[in-house]
């Protein structure tokens, strides 16, 4: 007697009203709107927010709504130095934000990692989320290495140059990152990668031991998708020579020189030595 009163309850009720299936069937709906699983989930400021660190699915269930997106791939590498060449900071992973009409539905994301220190430095992996209109951010370029014929390579930001062989940083991505800045020659320094915000700095130097100064990796872009500013993807610091300062990465996880860019940050690493950090995925939505 008190079941079926109850789901005559229910049968009275307008939809907006319900609270969705019994518990163990799934997400519980409350009036209109989008909900969704996936990844860390946090609410600021009546928005729901879900942080992917890694490789994950977005569920959905309800209405269509505007959704807020940043992807960023994995940074590029930095150049292996050695002797009088030094290795060009890591290009950031590329950066993309925006905003699409999303409803129900499941939607694949997935986050790439850094790339590894080499001759050049390896690629950072793409990152991306597949919406209605699926969003794929480029992963970073690879620093130049200290060895004849390792030259940077494009990414979402390109890598930094070396002072051995070829010195010019390599091209970022048109609205993804910047290019990487050039080596200054040899016994002087290698350039900095690229950032979501900015080129990376030539190296400089005056062809005495010594005197080479790495270029700074490119500054990143600040995104409030969290609700607070961070900043993500900037490039990696070129090397130096000799006892000469070395360079530091870019605002946004770009490593300092011989060292790895911060981890979800996109960021490329450090000239001699540094591996790139892996990207991130993040959503945000009405509640």
């Amino acid at each position: 007697m008190i079941r079926i009163l109850f789901v005559l309850a229910l049968a009275i009720l307008p939809a907006s009203a319900q609270i969705g299936p019994l518990p163990g069937s799934g997400p519980v709906m409350f009036g209109a709107g989008l909900f969704c699983t996936g990844g860390t989930v946090t609410t600021v400021g009546g928005n729901r927010i879900h942080s992917f660190t890694g490789n994950g699915t977005l569920s959905c269930l309800g209405s269509s709504v505007s959704m807020r997106y940043l992807v960023v791939a994995g940074g590029g590498g930095g150049g292996n130095g050695g002797g009088l060449a030094q290795g060009g900071g890591g290009g950031a992973g590329g950066l993309l934000t925006g905003s699409q009409a999303v409803g129900q539905g499941n939607y694949a994301v997935t986050v790439g990692g850094g790339g590894p220190t080499g001759n050049p430095g390896g690629s950072g992996v793409n990152s991306s989320i597949a919406l209605p209109t699926p969003v794929t951010a480029t992963g970073g370029g690879g620093g130049a290495g200290s060895t004849a014929g390792s030259g940077a390579t494009s990414g979402g930001s390109g890598g930094g140059g070396s002072p051995q062989g070829s010195t010019s940083g390599a091209a970022g991505t048109a609205g993804q990152g910047n290019a990487g800045g050039n080596g200054a020659g040899l016994n002087n320094g290698a350039g900095g990668g690229g950032g979501c915000g900015a080129v990376g700095a030539n190296g400089g130097g005056n062809g005495n031991t010594g005197s080479g100064v790495g270029g700074q990796g490119g500054n990143g872009c600040a995104s409030t998708i969290t609700g607070s500013s961070v900043t993500y993807a900037g490039g990696g610091g070129g090397g130096s020579n000799g006892g000469s300062t070395n360079a530091s990465g870019g605002t946004g996880g770009g490593g300092n020189v011989g060292n790895n860019g911060a981890t979800n940050s996109g960021g490329g690493g450090g000239g001699n030595g540094g591996a790139g950090g892996s990207g991130i995925v993040i959503v945000s939505y009405p509640q």
